[in-house]
């Protein structure tokens, strides 16, 4: 929750690190199998707009992959949702998949101010080339039994409301920017002094997508919480970050010893 929670609101974040030269280079990923809600719950945390329809596509989509990314460089400010990837069976739409999510992950590093990309999928094995899992951070949906699957179903519905996540966007949004100056001092003076958690290395992409997941919890923190650490639940945050986190950085040395031993 937490991490579907800070990785939504990094898209209003997003263009404050692009002024200061800090891009957040990556996609965020949700995987979990088939009926685990994860589309379900990047729409109603991450798609605040009333025609939320525009700022989702899929990958199997007919639509030309120009005209997406387009559309994303559009979404300044927001998330936008590329759903349903999955392990595709024949050459043809294998590659038509890979392409476009090895377009989507080299056109954020080119573009910087384009909205936060959010991608959901069943899982990552073989789906990409490394530069792509390089790009991306990864957050998993934990398998869940039917039972306790309605019962999120219900409190999603009624302790999450359709109006939430957009109206709470809109008033963080409101905040930073009547706070610009001090804001951008803030992102700067964390970024530049930033006190990692001590199993990461800053200097790799895991490391900075860390970083940049901890500054909108700070920001958050700072500016809707007045630093209180339990409202903002940051331990609570950064516990599943650093789960997420090595998780992550276990299949990307998997996949790199995989493509170690191909060549």
């Amino acid at each position: 929750m937490f991490l579907r929670f800070y990785g939504a609101l990094l898209g209003i974040v997003k263009p404050f690190l692009a002024i200061l030269n800090f891009p957040p280079d990556f996609l965020l990923t949700v995987i979990g199998k088939s009926g685990s809600l994860k589309t379900s719950l990047v729409r109603r945390y991450a798609l605040w707009l009333d025609t939320p329809e525009i700022q989702e596509e899929t990958f199997q989509s007919c639509h030309r992959m120009s005209d997406i990314l387009s559309q994303i460089n559009h979404m300044q400010g927001l998330n936008f949702l590329m759903d349903d990837l999955h392990n595709v069976y024949g050459s043809q739409a294998k590659n038509r998949q890979s392409d476009r999510l090895d377009k989507l992950a080299r056109h954020i590093c080119t573009n910087p101010t384009c909205a936060n990309v959010i991608i959901t999928g069943e899982n990552m094995t073989n789906i990409a080339i490394f530069s792509a899992y390089d790009r991306m951070f990864q957050v998993t949906v934990p398998q869940i039994s039917s039972d306790i699957l309605q019962d999120m179903k219900k409190k999603i519905n009624t302790k999450l409301p359709d109006t939430y996540m957009a109206e709470l966007a809109a008033k963080f949004t409101k905040t930073l920017m009547s706070n610009y100056s001090k804001v951008l001092t803030d992102i700067r003076t964390f970024m530049n002094q930033y006190s990692k958690f001590g199993f990461e290395q800053p200097d790799t992409r895991i490391g900075r997508h860390i970083q940049v997941l901890r500054l909108v919890e700070f920001l958050y923190r700072t500016y809707m919480c007045d630093a209180d650490e339990g409202l903002s639940c940051k331990n609570e945050f950064e516990e599943s970050l650093r789960k997420n986190s090595l998780r992550d950085a276990g299949l990307l040395d998997t996949d790199t010893d995989a493509l170690t031993k191909k060549n």
